[in-house]
């Protein structure tokens, strides 16, 4: 399961000073065509809204943006350039790779005519094909979205984990269980005798 596009969705919301929010406010525009950090900021808003209403499993939002934000624009273009580093090293997203024995990079550019909205819901749909949209979650206790390693963890942080844990509530429930467990038991342990020798 490709886990990239949840970890680009997390970063967006969740660290304004990752790369992929600094990326996202060099291609959002205002209203006046001109790139906008608040353009962003709202963008990523809008975003982090959608992302909950659908983890609690509200779909009608996410299916709302999806049909509004459709990918019928190219969002990638990828061209090869020969070379050295020097040569690409002003694209950011220049890979290399060996095409025989003379190195190339592989640089993918985006797409002119495509906006911010409609990257950030075609990589939310990306998220939703590739199912890697598990990796996101609702932490158990404070609620916060956030982003997790394996698709057993239920909590944002340490913090809110021992806080769940240790609730009076939820220390009387453990106790409560621990109790009926016992009680459930037999207290006594019945040894097997040793079968007697036949004569």
């Amino acid at each position: 399961m490709e886990k990239n596009s949840a970890k680009l969705l997390a970063d967006i919301v969740l660290n304004p000073k990752s790369a992929a929010y600094w990326e996202l406010k060099n291609i959002s525009e205002d209203e006046h065509g001109m790139p906008s950090a608040s353009a962003a900021g709202d963008l990523r808003r809008e975003l982090a809204q959608v992302l909950k209403e659908l983890l609690v499993g509200n779909f009608g939002p996410v299916n709302e943006k999806l049909r509004t934000y459709s990918a019928s624009v190219p969002l990638l273009s990828v061209s090869l350039k020969g070379g050295n580093k020097s040569s690409a090293w002003e694209y950011s997203t220049a890979t290399r790779i060996q095409l025989g024995d003379k190195p190339a990079f592989l640089i993918q550019t985006r797409s002119n005519t495509a906006t911010g909205a409609e990257i950030v819901f075609g990589v939310l749909r990306r998220a939703l094909e590739s199912g890697a949209i598990a990796y996101l979650a609702l932490c158990r206790r404070c609620g916060r979205l956030f982003h997790r390693k394996s698709l057993k963890g239920r909590f944002c942080g340490t913090r809110c984990r021992f806080a769940y844990f240790n609730a009076p509530a939820e220390r009387r429930a453990r106790h409560q269980r621990a109790v009926n467990k016992r009680r459930g038991r037999p207290t006594k342990i019945n040894r097997r005798r040793k079968p007697k020798a036949r004569l």
